[in-house]
């Protein structure tokens, strides 16, 4: 594992489960908001901006605009999983979640993102050749 990695790992924490009594065998971890994160993820021109915009606000007048702040990081080991989060997490004004998930070189996964009717979609994670990350 190169230090860098090793050095985030170490530092974050495991995530709670949504009852926030127990913590699961295999958490997923989160990077602490307190801590200094010299990464920069500039997503202000970005294309997805544009597909937030058009899809959830279509009458937006001229002029208006929406903007992208990292809110954390989360990190997900292989082997591991986030479970789902309480509602009350997200009840602070959002619009919309964009996860941005990096390369891997392991296969297998899924990405399942619920809405409030309880239905669900499911995205298939496809590895990356090990060249590629």
């Amino acid at each position: 594992m190169p230090p860098p990695l090793e050095f985030l790992i170490g530092t974050s924490r495991p995530h709670q489960t949504a009852d926030f009594v127990e913590y699961h065998a295999r958490p997923s971890l989160f990077y602490p908001a307190n801590l200094p994160f010299n990464c920069s993820l500039d997503l202000a021109s970005h294309p997805i901006l544009d597909a937030v915009r058009s899809s959830l606000f279509p009458n937006l007048p001229p002029g208006h605009y929406i903007t992208a702040v990292r809110d954390k990081l989360e990190i997900v080991e292989a082997g591991s999983y986030l479970a789902p989060q309480p509602r009350s997490l997200r009840n602070d004004g959002r619009s919309a979640t964009i996860v941005i998930t990096l390369p891997s070189r392991f296969d297998g996964g899924a990405l399942i993102v619920h809405n409030r009717d309880g239905n669900h979609e499911r995205y298939l994670g496809k590895g990356s050749a090990t060249d590629e990350i």
